[in-house]
């Protein structure tokens, strides 16, 4: 995933945190099974306010 898609999913889980909503995101692992860098660099930018994945 891009690093400007990311941070925009940073931002959209932000606002949904702060209007009170759960907010998740699915990754799917592409070719290179980029997903789980992916998740790890999304939880390291929502610091405090990620939560572990769900499986």
């Amino acid at each position: 995933m891009t690093s400007s898609r990311l941070l925009g999913l940073v931002e959209w889980l932000a606002a949904e945190a702060a209007a009170g909503r759960d907010g998740y995101a699915l990754f799917d692992n592409d070719a290179e099974a980029g997903a789980p860098r992916d998740v790890a660099r999304l939880m390291e930018l929502l610091g405090d306010a990620a939560r572990p994945p769900v499986s």
